[in-house]
């Protein structure tokens, strides 16, 4: 616990910069370079779903399909018994995990004692590029605080579960009512994670703090998309734009982005429409 408490006092030196993004004033050039092929997506793992909780792994199958994304998916031993082919048992899916991949982790997943001991080991090892990791792998962080140290994994939390962690971590935010911007600004200020990026989101906004910058972008988003499938569509923007193989700019820039397609995102869209629009704000964007 020790360690922890002094990341967070000297995390506390730097000052977070809250950003509006704004969703018209994009960069040209840096969508005329994004490429959103299946060549340029990341090589991506995605661990999710459960017998009783599919409804974002399916979700993830769909935005894949509709991107011709190279996903592959990993899930419990009652998972694969109920899907078949589709998914690959935890104990097999080490070998589907290349250095430059990119791993999505939670979404759905019931973590019993064999799932914990995967995800600390495959976590620990390093081997992947990038692991943009839900709320339900707290307890694993809680267990192993060690693990928060790895720059490489990227927390996609709503702000109550944030909240709940640093309650397990028994660290103290004081709200500022009033003031939701610089509250979640604390709430990143004391998360003990040395990631490139935290994101965070509410019921009326999105937030991607860069470690880089100091930022703390922000958009507004449809409260009525539902919180599993909003953090499925966000995620996978991320991944896209952040993790992707042709990005350019720096890691702000490609936040900026994936916010600014985030934005668009309203409540009732299928899979197929969400891609569709996509990929007409990024031509449109690269040419304007």
């Amino acid at each position: 616990m020790s360690s922890i408490r002094k990341s967070i006092s000297s995390a506390s030196h730097n000052s977070i910069q809250p950003e509006l993004v704004d969703v018209e004033l994009t960069d040209q050039n840096f969508f005329f370079n994004l490429s959103l092929t299946p060549k340029t997506l990341p090589d991506t793992l995605l661990v999710a779903g459960d017998a009783g909780a599919l409804l974002e792994l399916n979700l993830w199958h769909e935005l894949a399909t509709h991107w011709h994304w190279p996903m592959r998916y990993a899930s419990s031993e009652r998972t694969h018994d109920l899907l078949g082919s589709m998914i690959v048992p935890l104990h097999a899916a080490q070998t589907l995990i290349a250095s430059n991949a990119v791993l999505g982790m939670g979404y759905g997943i019931h973590i019993g004692s064999r799932e914990q001991l995967w995800l600390e080991a495959v976590l620990r090892s390093q081997d992947y590029s990038q692991a943009y990791v839900t709320a339900e792998l707290i307890p694993l962080f809680v267990h192993n605080p060690a693990l928060l140290q790895i720059q490489g994994i990227t927390p996609v939390w709503s702000v109550a579960e944030c909240i709940g962690f640093l309650k397990k971590l028994h660290i103290h935010v004081k709200a500022q009512p009033g003031h939701g911007l610089y509250t979640v600004a604390a709430l990143i200020e004391a998360m003990p994670f040395a990631s490139d990026m935290v994101v965070l989101y509410d019921a009326e906004r999105v937030y991607v703090y860069v470690r880089e910058s100091g930022k703390m972008l922000h958009v507004p988003r449809d409260a009525a998309v539902d919180r599993p499938v909003f953090r499925t569509i966000l995620s996978h923007f991320l991944m896209a734009v952040c993790s992707n193989d042709r990005r350019s700019g720096s890691l702000e820039d490609c936040a900026r982005a994936a916010l600014q397609l985030v934005a668009s995102v309203r409540s009732g869209q299928s899979a197929a429409e969400i891609v569709r629009e996509a990929k007409t704000n990024v031509d449109h964007w690269a040419s304007t």
